[in-house]
């Protein structure tokens, strides 16, 4: 094809010139502005920080403001969904604790409001914190009639729903013994599958690799082989077998 002189340029303005100017635009006003994060270490723009304050349960402190980018912050909070541990009554700790004593939290309303997590990532790290607000097993339990309470089992009855809890196994008060025959059947599938009853909250857990240190969801540490609470035994336990019941 021939074209004559100065169609090329005439094309380039026409088609090209104008994104070219936008994105140019873009990367000046989007890199213009800087700042390092304090966990990654990696120079970014101030969009991908967190930088407004949300009202209400999805508020944080000032160390996260401006200070962590929000690629930190979702793997800090992807972490605490595989680790109890991190895992506070009223959500997460503090970024920079406890190098500063800094009591605010977050919690899963933030990591919503400010999309850093999926909404099943959400809704288990709510689950979490709902089962951190138990503290001791012993003393605490949920109402079994799906209320979002914790009851004190020194005086078992839910305050929402008035439901008296049998202090035994936790579910509604009943007449006659725990153990019905049903419970049993699942007692007796648990043995001989060689799971494990966590020691703290009575919850069955099957494992299915790695070795016999458990953490449980409610956050107590137990052998899975010989049941002893803690990790004091060997990752591989040489101890009898022995089930929580």
């Amino acid at each position: 094809y021939a074209y004559e002189a100065g169609a090329a340029p005439r094309l380039l303005d026409k088609y090209n010139l104008d994104d070219c100017r936008a994105r140019l635009l873009w990367w000046r006003a989007e890199w213009r502005d800087l700042a390092p994060c304090k966990c990654c270490y990696e120079q970014l723009p101030r969009s991908d920080f967190v930088v407004d304050d949300a009202p209400g349960d999805a508020s944080c402190c000032a160390h996260v403001l401006g200070g962590y980018c929000r690629g930190c912050l979702a793997a800090y909070g992807r972490a605490a969904l595989h680790d109890p541990a991190l895992v506070g009554p009223d959500g997460l700790a503090c970024v920079e604790t406890p190098s500063v004593d800094c009591d605010r939290r977050l919690s899963p309303a933030f990591f919503a409001h400010h999309r850093l997590l999926t909404d099943d990532q959400t809704a288990t790290l709510a689950r979490k914190v709902r089962a951190a607000r138990l503290g001791d097993l012993a003393a605490r339990a949920w109402c079994p009639k799906g209320c979002d309470v914790v009851v004190d089992m020194a005086h078992p009855v839910c305050d929402n729903c008035h439901t008296t809890i049998c202090t035994s196994c936790r579910q509604e008060a009943h007449d006659g013994p725990c153990a019905t025959q049903h419970a049993q059947k699942d007692l007796n599938l648990a043995i001989g599958s060689s799971w494990q009853r966590c020691p703290c909250c009575r919850v069955i857990v099957a494992k299915t690799h790695a070795c016999d240190h458990i953490t449980c969801r409610c956050g107590a540490k137990f052998c899975y082989n010989c049941g002893k609470p803690g990790h004091d035994c060997a990752m591989t336990c040489l101890r009898p077998r022995t089930f929580n019941v």
